[in-house]
């Protein structure tokens, strides 16, 4: 079913949309699934309606204790907040994350994502460093599309993510407009980035 959201995505599908719907279609097979075992001529006298409405709702329970919904997946919560660190004039899409870690090289497939649907998406990195020290792991691959800046500062960047790696935030005229910690990332995120990214 992940490549239902991934096929969702790639028909223009928003981030949500693309989250939510493989649920409403397994929620219609487990429908589905229970009508034809009542309609058997076999008489099946265990399906009463809370067994019946287990079938309904396990293919969907599966799917979510593998893909579970997040908070972020269904409500907006990014914040509004200000910042001594500096940001492009331009709109732009800046991620926070350190060099090792291993959720901030989840941001990798995200990115591409987003580049391949919104070929225009200004999106730039930015590594927590040590003065005189060159990243390796995550700035190997980063995609060429994207910037990359190291930031030296520690207690800037920590004012801004509170230790929360990966950090997403948008920002315009050096401005942030909104910024995401990872634990309130999720597809609503990303639908409020893409909106942001081709608006004017």
């Amino acid at each position: 079913m992940k490549d239902i959201e991934l096929l969702l995505l790639n028909f223009g599908f928003s981030w949500t949309s693309s989250k939510l719907i493989p649920f409403v279609i397994l929620l219609f097979f487990g429908c589905g699934f229970a009508l034809m075992l009542k309609n058997k001529k076999l008489k099946i006298k265990w399906l009463n309606p809370i067994k019946t409405s287990l079938i309904v709702i396990l293919p969907t329970a599966i799917y979510f204790v593998i893909f579970p919904i997040y908070e972020g997946d269904l409500y907006k919560s990014g914040i509004k907040i200000s910042s001594e660190l500096t940001f492009k004039k331009e709109k732009i899409l800046s991620i926070i994350v350190l060099p090792d870690c291993s959720f901030c090289f989840e941001t990798i497939e995200i990115t591409k994502k987003l580049l391949k649907r919104n070929s225009n998406c200004s999106i730039e990195y930015i590594i927590a460093s040590r003065p005189n020290e060159i990243p390796h792991g995550i700035a190997d691959k980063i995609p060429k599309k994207c910037s990359i800046r190291l930031e030296y500062d520690v207690q800037k960047l920590a004012q801004l993510t509170h230790g929360a790696y990966p950090s997403y935030c948008i920002s315009e005229k050096g401005e942030i407009v909104k910024l995401w910690r990872t634990e309130h990332f999720g597809t609503r995120a990303l639908d409020e980035i893409e909106e942001f990214c081709l608006s004017k």
